[in-house]
């Protein structure tokens, strides 16, 4: 009897959740979303995200931390590794030692031209980034209200929710403006310079007459240097730079980007730093890049015939290729992948589902009401869909009069065959021997004594009295 019981219990618990799915499916699509789902307090995806720096100071840090926490997800087509370069920050003047960002003097009108158009759309965790990241070189963001800034940063400001936007970016394309730059400030230099590399781009400056000349010779210094990419044991202190380059010759991409930015200062070319990630995982199952706090990156931008062009000069080091490679093995990534595809879809079904996007759903459902027609219904997916709701509903009927007690069960034909046999209608809130007082047959009095008598007595029927009940049952069909 304990068995049998359990086994009730336990089917009540399985068809009341699937019972409910169509009330838990409207209120869906009615109720605003949390921000957080039932596993964040195991998930730290984005949680205390660093972001990425308003400030570069060379020398600064002995080693960079390997943080894995997911920053964004950029759903997109899969791209080629060299075009992942994920725009945040512009870092264009000095203070001190330190690379920083200042309003440039004047006014920068920005254009993007030509490259091949990407369209994204990014799920950003919550985090301390101040601009939204968007592929290189970014046009516009669906969400943003407002002006891009000069050098194209879309300001965030700080978030504590998860968020969605549309990025439009060109890769491969020129950033310029309209009026040109103020080459003064972009070749500021900082209070102090090392002493070794000035009289490399001094040289490079008298030799070479044009900027692509200038620009061609010290990326060969920076190459015949066989500098290496590491992200520890750093070169510290004042002379960073100098020991960087002449001394221990490895280092991370900020010792790379400032050194090559300064050497292009000083040679009188217009150089700034950009700041934000590069690469990425690509889920192909849900098509959609994975961008860690780890990927974050830095590479320059100088300005060369009337435009921004991109230089990474950590692309230098003889190891980088090997350095920026995923460590994992191919079965940890596509593990990690899978179990990241369940949060990706957790956020873009169910988190960022808010007011804002239910307020989209009405409007769009209102526009497919007013040009409804007949042909416009997806006859073959209704049909599916149709078929595999009806044939739910028929599994949930017969798994239900599966599940239902053995007492439930000749109860139910009991009544049926006094209804039958003898026309008296047991309603529902009737006792048994209240209802069939008038019922003069043997066979019934004996199933009503067995059958309350467990009832009254709170328990369940014994293996032998369902037999015995069944056997009467018979009999008074039979009469």
């Amino acid at each position: 009897p304990n068995l049998r019981q359990l086994k009730s219990l336990l089917a009540i618990a399985l068809l009341q959740p699937i019972l409910a799915l169509p009330l838990m499916a409207l209120l869906f699509f009615v109720l605003p979303r949390t921000q957080f789902p039932l596993w964040h307090g195991l998930n730290k995806a984005g949680v205390d995200n660093p972001g990425i720096s308003d400030s570069i100071q060379p020398g600064d840090k002995s080693s960079i931390s390997s943080n894995k926490g997911v920053v964004f997800r950029a759903e997109m087509p899969q791209l080629a590794p060299n075009s992942l370069y994920w725009r945040v920050f512009v870092l264009n003047s000095f203070q001190q030692e330190s690379w920083i960002r200042r309003q440039p003097p004047g006014s920068e009108f920005p254009l993007v031209r030509r490259g091949n158009t990407v369209y994204q759309t990014i799920f950003l965790e919550p985090g301390k980034q101040a601009y939204l990241p968007a592929l290189d070189i970014p046009r516009k963001i669906s969400s943003f209200r407002g002006s891009a800034t000069p050098d194209q940063l879309f300001q965030s400001g700080t978030y504590n929710r998860r968020r969605t936007y549309e990025a439009e970016s060109q890769t491969g394309g020129n950033l310029t403006t309209a009026k040109g730059v103020n080459r003064r400030f972009y070749t500021t230099l900082p209070d102090s310079i090392p002493e070794r590399l000035r009289v490399i781009t001094d040289k490079i400056t008298k030799e070479e007459r044009t900027d692509q000349q200038r620009i061609n010779s010290l990326e060969k210094f920076f190459i015949n240097l066989n500098l290496s990419y590491t992200n520890s044991d750093l070169p510290t202190g004042t002379d960073a730079v100098d020991t960087f380059l002449f001394k221990e010759k490895k280092g991370h991409c900020e010792l790379f980007a400032a050194s090559f930015a300064l050497a292009l200062r000083m040679a009188g070319i217009p150089a700034r730093l950009v700041a934000g990630y590069y690469g990425g995982d690509y889920n192909e199952l849900a098509g959609y890049y994975i961008i860690t706090a780890e990927r974050s990156h830095v590479w320059v931008e100088l300005w060369l015939d009337g435009n921004w062009v991109t230089v990474d000069p950590s692309r230098f080091a003889a190891n980088f290729a090997e350095s920026s490679a995923r460590k994992s093995s191919p079965a940890m990534l596509r593990l990690t992948l899978f179990l990241d595809t369940l949060a990706y879809y957790w956020n873009r079904m169910v988190i960022t589902y808010d007011l804002e996007s239910q307020f989209s759903l009405i409007s769009s459902s209102g526009a497919w009401m007013r040009n409804f027609t007949l042909s416009s219904l997806p006859w073959k997916k209704a049909g599916v869909v149709t078929f595999i709701l009806i044939t739910a509903s028929g599994g949930l009927y017969l798994l239900s009069r599966a599940r239902r007690p053995a007492e439930e069960k000749l109860l139910q034909k009991f009544v049926k065959v006094v209804k039958a046999r003898f026309g008296v209608i047991i309603t529902p809130f009737a006792g048994l021997h209240e209802a069939l007082h008038e019922v003069n047959d043997a066979s019934v009095r004996e199933f009503i004594e067995i059958y309350t008598g467990a009832l009254y007595r709170d328990r369940l029927l014994t293996v032998d009295e369902i037999a015995m009940l069944k056997m009467l049952l018979t009999k008074i069909r039979k009469g």
